[in-house]
């Protein structure tokens, strides 16, 4: 009985220790095999990669839906606004044959040619004057024929046709363009052209 005590006593003191730090450190030795693999596996999954491509590919089509909404909605409004805004003024036509009548009497001078400033019922336009005396009507974007929006009528001081001379020395004219109680006046002196409302005094 003795001796079987003796067989069977337990290991000396510190073995259990060591063959548990042994088992410890393979399992720190295996976790640390499996670590990287699991990490690779993490980062290179298909499924990870496939799922935040069509995450990002979802938020990207909604944006630009989005955009697409605020740019139509923009957009109408914006002609809305635009057909208010375009809406036919004396002030805008009067100072529209100011400009075109200063550009034809440069260009008569400049260019040394004649050009008449011509009238019709519904509108105006200017015409060259060639050697033999004949007329011919400009249809370039810059002197080509106006026509008036309605409503609107427009008075000469003198009978069409208005000659602008090369020699900057043309036949003075008034224009008054009105609508309604709207009227403005377009002075040709024969070199400059002014434009301002009627009744006011332009030196």
């Amino acid at each position: 009985m003795r001796g079987a005590d003796i067989a069977i006593n337990p290991p000396p003191p510190g073995g259990g220790v060591s063959r548990r730090l042994t088992e410890g450190a393979v399992g720190f030795q295996l976790s640390s095999c499996f670590l990287p693999l699991r990490r690779a596996t993490r980062a290179t999954s298909p499924w990870r990669g496939r799922i935040s491509d069509s995450e990002a590919g979802m938020t990207l089509i909604e944006m630009m839906i989005v955009l697409v909404i605020i740019g139509v909605m923009a957009g109408a409004v914006a002609l809305g606004m635009g057909s208010v805004t375009r809406a036919p003024s004396v002030e805008t036509e009067a100072r529209r044959l100011a400009t075109r009548l200063q550009a034809a009497a440069d260009d008569a001078m400049l260019g040394d040619r004649t050009i008449a400033f011509t009238v019709q019922k519904n509108g105006y336009g200017f015409a060259t004057i060639a050697a033999d005396g004949k007329a011919l009507p400009r249809t370039d974007d810059a002197f080509g024929f106006h026509k008036l929006p309605g409503g609107m009528v427009m008075t000469l001081s003198v009978k069409p046709p208005v000659v602008l001379g090369v020699d900057g020395a043309g036949k003075p004219m008034q224009a008054v363009i009105e609508s309604g109680p709207r009227r403005w006046t377009v002075v040709y002196d024969g070199m400059t052209v002014r434009a301002f409302p009627v009744g006011a005094l332009k030196l």
